[in-house]
């Protein structure tokens, strides 16, 4: 998607430019003279891939580019908002042995719902704020603005250097018609809608060539190139994962856990889970290595991709997991989640005998989580923070 990418980008920056503001240099470019301490913006890295860079505290200039390789992180598998491993960026160097408090990444997010990672930023929802925000995977003090006075946006997830997520809409409506589906670049106010009248909006995934994500009553997926969506599923939707051949969803109503290949219709989707089987207030999807893994208050639940013959495998139980928006990420090693006060990991498929390995405590209610090569990121009431991983 890197023309879409290149378009968004370059019409921000052209707006910003025809408005006698300096854009962030890039490769080969000249730098701003003068510009707001801590602001960040798009730059040019080489090949043409797009960076950020942070101006100085003295105003004087920007800092240089920083260029990480675009990774497939985002929630529920490869590729969607906040789960999945992603490329190293320049949040992700430390020694996880001697790094054991938690680094603030950005505070004073209020209305904070969803996160998402790629190789140089973490994106946000911050829902009743109506914002989607970036910064720095090494830290901001000035946030980027993506969008902002958004009807409720709640998921996000990342691909190609572009940000996509959803708009649950405005309770006055219904949904209907501030429902829809968003998409941004680097730049300050990039954001733009792709779609409306998508009612309630809620969950949303990413791969390297299409979107997916739930309404009422559908599940829906497009090349956000030229978005005319399609139905995966007739089913309103909890949470979306997708892998390389499949999106996967948990039934709003069920819990029952679902598959269709990418590309097909509606009519070839299959259930999962058992028939009749039922989960309460399910929340989180994740797909790793040949697994999915779904979360309900207090437990987590395991299934192989082509389907449970038996009842699904308690993974994890007693874990008052309190994030609605992702609260699971998985980097083909490890599932990694938000549990009471803590952020913990257990290894994947096996499992930790009930006790899981604690990644960081002391937290208010931790709630979306996302994982790069060597750095697990989440939200924390007004904050987004990172650790690096256990040794």
């Amino acid at each position: 998607m890197a023309y879409f990418r290149s378009a968004l980008v370059g019409a921000a920056l052209g707006v910003m430019a025809a408005c006698g503001s300096s854009s962030p240099a890039g490769t080969g470019g000249t730098a701003p003279t003068t510009c707001q301490p801590g602001a960040t913006g798009a730059c040019t890295c080489t090949g043409a891939d797009i960076g950020i860079q942070t101006c100085a505290a003295s105003g004087a200039s920007y800092g240089a580019c920083v260029c990480g390789d675009a990774g497939a992180g985002g929630a529920g598998g490869a590729g969607g908002a906040g789960g999945g491993a992603a490329d190293a960026g320049p949040g992700d160097a430390g020694d996880a042995s001697t790094l054991t408090t938690p680094k603030v990444l950005v505070s004073g997010q209020a209305a904070l719902k969803d996160i998402a990672i790629d190789g140089s930023l973490v994106y946000w929802t911050a829902a009743s704020a109506g914002v989607i925000g970036a910064c720095s995977l090494s830290g901001c003090a000035t946030p980027t603005l993506l969008a902002v006075a958004e009807p409720y946006p709640l998921g996000i997830a990342t691909s190609g250097g572009e940000a996509f997520w959803t708009n649950n809409g405005l309770t006055g409506d219904a949904g209907l018609a501030t429902g829809g589906v968003g998409a941004a670049g680097l730049a300050p106010n990039s954001g733009m809608i792709l779609l409306d009248h998508q009612a309630h909006a809620s969950a949303i995934a990413a791969d390297p060539n299409n979107i997916y994500w739930a309404v009422d009553g559908q599940v829906s997926w497009c090349d956000p190139l030229g978005c005319t969506p399609a139905a995966v599923a007739l089913d309103t939707a909890q949470a979306i994962a997708v892998d390389a051949s499949s999106v996967y969803w948990t039934s709003a109503a069920s819990g029952a856990v679902s598959s269709n290949v990418i590309g097909a219709g509606a009519a070839t989707a299959k259930l999962l889970t058992p028939a009749g089987y039922q989960a309460v207030n399910v929340r989180g999807l994740v797909v790793s290595g040949g697994n999915v893994y779904w979360a309900t208050p207090d437990q987590i639940f395991s299934c192989p991709s082509a389907g449970c013959l038996a009842n699904p495998t308690a993974f994890a139980t007693g874990q008052g997991i309190v994030g609605l928006q992702h609260p699971l990420a998985a980097d083909g090693s490890y599932l990694y989640w938000s549990s009471g006060t803590t952020v913990v990991r257990c290894a994947i498929p096996g499992g930790c005998n009930g006790t899981p390995e604690v990644v960081a405590t002391g937290q208010i209610a931790p709630t979306a989580v996302a994982v790069s090569a060597s750095t697990v990121y989440w939200v924390d009431g007004a904050s987004i923070l990172s650790l690096p991983k256990p040794m």
